[in-house]
């Protein structure tokens, strides 16, 4: 074998070692000091799958909520914008060309930044699982601002962004303005990290802690819970389309606590 190979086949026992430590040993003394865990994020793992699935296949495109606000001004100069776009013979000019691109990016749905979404959520899971807790409420943290920025175009502060999302219900908007009050003071250490999180349990590596890891499951179901809703009416999925698919591993809309007002 040739010293490249060795060397190369000694890092992969480095990194294997350490993915054993850090992510693999953890995952498994989490579901063997608590069975309910895989339960409830796997429950997830299937919710945020085929809710993604349906978006991306039978998601609506344009943001209806933006274009309802439009003036009337605004919407006639996007239909000659592209009407000149579509029809004209002649070619299309650079500056109709860079109007029409403009117009579509932002009367977008967004329906692209789910993409990004989707990962990052995926990554709560492996935190939870691998007892990285302050990994998994800041990435929550970050999920949660990302999917607030698709459901509305409206900019500054987060309760008004929240309060702009119309089919949102009162009801609803209070739990996600709670949400980002529990979330939003972990995107900063040194306060609320030191404050939840005992220094000498972090200090020992990766280790399961049912208090720390329910809470993050908590968030966790509410923000999905979120991203269900957001599928539902931002992207109008099919409701049934969607029970049918989750319904069929046995998950229930009711896991997802700010979904019970729409079952």
């Amino acid at each position: 074998m040739k010293e490249e190979e060795k060397l190369q086949n000694q890092l992969v026992d480095i990194i294997n070692d350490y993915l054993e430590t850090n992510v693999t040993a953890p995952a498994i003394e989490t579901i063997k000091k608590d069975v309910f865990v895989i339960n409830r994020l796997g429950s997830i793992l299937i919710a945020l799958q085929y809710s993604s699935e349906l978006v991306r296949q039978k998601g609506i495109d344009f943001d209806k909520q933006h274009l309802k606000q439009l003036s009337r001004d605004e919407i006639e100069k996007r239909i000659e914008v592209f009407e000149k776009f579509i029809h004209s013979s002649s070619g299309v000019s650079q500056d109709n060309q860079e109007e029409a691109h403009n117009f579509l990016r932002t009367d977008s749905s967004n329906k692209h930044l789910l993409t990004y979404l989707i990962r990052e959520l995926n990554w709560v899971n492996i935190s939870i699982l691998s007892a990285s807790y302050l990994s998994a409420h800041v990435l929550l943290r970050s999920s949660f601002e990302l999917l607030i920025g698709i459901a509305t175009k409206v900019t500054g502060p987060m309760a008004e962004k929240i309060e702009s999302i119309k089919f949102f219900s009162q009801e609803e908007q209070k739990i996600v303005k709670k949400l980002w009050r529990k979330l939003c003071g972990w995107g900063h250490p040194y306060k609320k990290w030191e404050k939840e999180v005992c220094t000498i349990f972090y200090a020992h590596g990766p280790l399961y802690h049912p208090k720390l890891c329910k809470e993050c499951i908590e968030k966790f179901e509410i923000l999905i819970g979120i991203f269900l809703i957001v599928s539902l009416d931002k992207f109008e999925v099919s409701i049934s389309d969607l029970q049918k698919k989750i319904n069929h591993f046995g998950v229930d809309f009711s896991e997802f606590p700010i979904l019970g007002n729409r079952l």
